[in-house]
């Protein structure tokens, strides 16, 4: 990828490689989009791995006997998935 942006946005940089100060137009190329585009999911990924391992610990924090209820993960999947931020609210 640094080397797709140097390659097309060489008046963004100076002689020793490195970008210039400033506000600048930063062109992208075909090749470059989709890449950073996987970038940016693998980093929401993490992020939401690391959220979930810190919520995780903080509920083990508070004590060693975790209770949960039953539910139905199907319903949940039914009342908030995608396509439900297209359709009407659903009051539980």
């Amino acid at each position: 990828m640094d080397r797709s942006r140097r390659a097309t946005n060489p008046d963004n940089f100076d002689r020793r490689g490195r970008a210039k100060k400033g506000a600048r137009k930063w062109n992208r190329s075909w090749r470059y989009q989709p890449l950073a585009e996987k970038r940016r999911e693998r980093r929401l990924a993490a992020e939401r791995k690391r959220a979930r391992g810190e919520l995780a610990n903080r509920i083990v924090g508070q004590g060693n006997v975790v209770k949960t209820e039953k539910i139905s993960y199907v319903a949940f999947q039914k009342s908030f998935g995608c396509s439900s931020l297209t359709t009407t609210v659903h009051h539980l």
